[in-house]
């Protein structure tokens, strides 16, 4: 009788085993070892919008473009948000509309992060510290 027991607990242990290395290596190859995370390389799936953001040019002659004082305030804001989708929105004369030699500009950024799909990915590994 305690042959027969040993004997079934032998036997489990092996298909068992057989059932880890069998699992083990197909986790690799199915991409199933690892856990779900969104990470950049799972590509995007969408954009969020972030509020925008409202920066003053400096003070400019009138006859001057106005574009090009708030593409020199997109590389600013730029490099403010990294990694993220940074637009000229729409641009304003700030303050009163009234003749004058030099004006102000508001130029309004649209700011837009990705929110990458989720997905099984080796960068979503916890490595303990």
């Amino acid at each position: 009788m305690a042959a027969r027991i040993c004997g079934i607990i032998v036997a489990a242990a092996i298909a068992c085993g057989a059932g880890w290395w069998t699992w083990s290596q197909s986790c690799e190859q199915y991409g199933l070892c690892y856990p779900a995370c969104r990470a950049a390389s799972n590509g995007v799936e969408s954009w969020k919008r972030l509020t925008p953001v409202i920066r003053q040019s400096e003070q400019i002659s009138a006859a001057a473009s106005p574009g090009s004082e708030c593409l020199a305030l997109l590389d600013k804001v730029r490099t403010e948000y990294p990694g993220k989708d940074v637009v000229i929105d729409t641009v304003n004369m700030a303050g009163a509309r009234k003749p004058a030699s030099h004006h102000r500009y508001d130029c309004t950024f649209q700011i837009r992060e990705p929110i990458f799909y989720l997905d099984r990915n080796a960068e979503c590994a916890v490595v303990a510290p």
